[in-house]
């Protein structure tokens, strides 16, 4: 059976941030606490919005809910539209299937 204990008592570094994130008056810091997260390296145990791209890319966007949603919707318009417009185009005549011919032509049946 092992041991499984807080890391803020077994860690003295966890000590010293959580002392980080803390005011004068022993009050967490919620603006602290943020940038303790900006300044790990992004490697979590779980998927979550810290290791997620898309939430990366939420991040990543201005503006508010309203306008990130504008603008995502946007890129995958864009992205649609290059796709059928150019690279599905270039890559039908490559597909092995094309020449597919479901009888005899000379049948005439």
């Amino acid at each position: 059976m092992t041991d499984e204990t807080s890391p803020a008592l077994t860690d003295p570094d966890a000590v010293d941030e959580a002392d980080d994130a803390t005011d004068a008056d022993g009050v967490l810091d919620p603006d602290a606490v943020e940038s303790e997260r900006d300044q790990t390296d992004g490697l979590d145990d779980g998927p979550g919005p810290a290791t997620s791209l898309y939430g990366w890319l939420w991040r990543l966007l201005p503006g508010g809910r309203l306008l990130k949603l504008f603008i995502t919707l946007l890129i995958v318009a864009a992205v649609v539209l290059v796709l059928f417009s150019w690279v599905f185009p270039w890559l039908e005549p490559r597909l092995p299937w094309v020449d597919v011919t479901v009888g005899d032509p000379g049948a005439g049946g």
